[in-house]
């Protein structure tokens, strides 16, 4: 999962992105129609495009917050991290009440491992709307690797009362509680059965629930659409690797680790998290 392309689908300016696709961008020589446009390009991963229709949205019209955000957005999958930052900063200056600015910048800081920054930004954005459940999801991964992880299970529980559907949230609350000292087998069996067992973690919740082998959840992960491997490997790496970790198994752990974190891209919270697990380890 790309978080930072899900924020992007989530927030107020993707109905914008679906009329962009369609050709009925208003006005295209205006900011509106530059930052339109910018937004299809982003969406195809054209990031370079999308920051020039951006860069003239802003050039058109310099108090269109949803500009820099969506600059920030294109910056960040660049790995970017200190251009996005500065334009999440000047979506806020702007609009003090832009939640998906703060965010974005929330996201940013926790891929920079500046965590208490990371959380401060969630906290306000929660505190502006606390009906986002990628808001509670992005506290939960902060809270998760400086090692808070009860609440990091607060924060999972929180995201899937809003969308019990999402399968990473499943596992992410059930690593929270395993490192809590928690025994939830029936709760996550019961928030498994919420989750679609023919789509992908599909076959990661079935691992945790003792149905199929690490090779088998491997095998799965390379199938799929041509976009979808390389996310399936990052989540299967790090998800079974957590459960090595669980085992008391470091090398397996370690190697496994070290897989997730060579995989996922740079803008997956389960890179930064790979990493700061890895330097968890014991040697």
């Amino acid at each position: 999962m790309r978080r930072l392309l899900i924020l992007a689908a989530v927030a107020a300016v993707a109905a914008t992105l679906f009329a962009a696709y369609l050709g009925f961008s208003p006005a295209p020589n205006t900011a509106v129609g530059f930052n339109n446009r910018g937004e299809a390009y982003r969406a195809k991963a054209q990031y370079e495009r999308a920051i020039a229709d951006f860069d003239e949205a802003i050039h058109l019209d310099p108090k269109l917050a949803a500009a820099f955000y969506n600059r920030g957005l294109a910056n960040a999958s660049k790995d970017q991290y200190d251009r996005a930052i500065a334009d999440f900063d000047e979506a806020i200056r702007l609009d003090p009440k832009f939640v998906f600015a703060f965010n974005g910048r929330g996201d940013v800081y926790t891929l920079k491992a500046q965590y208490d920054r990371a959380i401060a930004d969630f906290d306000q954005a929660i505190r502006l709307d606390p009906q986002q459940a990628v808001t509670f999801t992005g506290r939960g991964v902060a809270n998760f690797n400086t090692g808070q992880f009860a609440a990091a299970a607060d924060d999972f529980e929180q995201s899937l009362s809003l969308d019990a559907r999402d399968g990473d949230v499943v596992l992410w609350l059930h690593l929270a509680h395993a490192r809590s000292n928690r025994d939830d087998a029936q709760e996550l069996a019961s928030n498994a059965r919420m989750v679609d067992p023919k789509t992908w973690p599909g076959p990661i919740l079935a691992y945790y629930l003792g149905r199929v082998d690490a090779d088998e959840v491997m095998r799965a992960a390379g199938n799929g659409s041509a976009d979808m491997p390389r996310n399936q490997s990052c989540q299967a790496y790090f998800f079974v690797g957590e459960d090595a970790v669980l085992r008391q198994d470091i090398d397996e752990a370690a190697r496994l680790l070290r897989q997730a974190r060579d995989t996922c891209a740079l803008d997956s919270f389960k890179h930064a998290a790979a990493e700061f697990e890895l330097k968890r380890l014991p040697k």
